[in-house]
């Protein structure tokens, strides 16, 4: 009797550990959600979704996030206090938590072929390079660089003006960002957003 009651509560007490193991401790993947959406799959056009996001660019993101100096406004606002209220090993277990959901999913909706150009060759006469050369072919991202594909059109505008007008200091994406023109950005956002 003794060994019937003791082998669903030791099957429990693994399962338990195993989500425990999954997410990160206290409550700091709804703490995000709360801000980014369930899932991380951030529903408004400012909050970026981190749903896919390899975990070495969200280690070093928020990492980035401590530094004040090389942020824009917006993220000091948002994510500054946040980012340092964690330690090591609370960022590893939101950066594996995060980089172990799925990523947002490609629209269907058909994109501008000037952004497609944009971001698969870049401009060579203003020496921007291809986006995919850092960013991936589908723009799934890398362990230096985001994931892209599935982020909201405003967000992807956002960060690339910060980026374009150095209020996000981020030296290879500065120098690209800087030579954008309005429209070019606009494209390259849409682009993106829809993949």
């Amino acid at each position: 009797m003794k060994r019937m009651i003791f082998l669903p509560m030791l099957l429990a007490t693994t399962l338990l550990a195993m989500a425990q193991a999954q997410s990160p401790k206290g409550d700091v993947a709804s703490q995000c959600d709360s801000c980014h959406a369930a899932g991380s799959k951030g529903e408004t056009g400012q909050i970026p979704r981190l749903n896919g996001q390899r975990f070495e660019y969200l280690m070093r993101r928020m990492d980035e996030l401590t530094i004040a100096q090389i942020q824009s406004p917006r993220s000091i606002d948002a994510m500054w206090s946040n980012a340092h209220k964690l330690n090591d090993a609370t960022r590893r277990q939101v950066a594996t938590y995060f980089s172990q959901q799925s990523p947002t999913g490609a629209s269907s909706k058909v994109s501008s072929a000037s952004g497609k150009t944009l971001f698969e060759t870049g401009i060579a006469s203003a020496n921007v390079p291809a986006c995919q050369s850092c960013h991936g072919s589908s723009g799934e991202g890398s362990a230096a660089a985001p994931r892209l594909a599935g982020q909201k059109k405003e967000y992807l505008t956002d960060q690339l003006w910060a980026f374009n007008l150095v209020t996000r200091v981020h030296g290879p994406m500065n120098n690209t960002a800087m030579r954008l023109e309005s429209d070019q950005i606009d494209v390259l956002s849409a682009y993106l957003s829809l993949r």
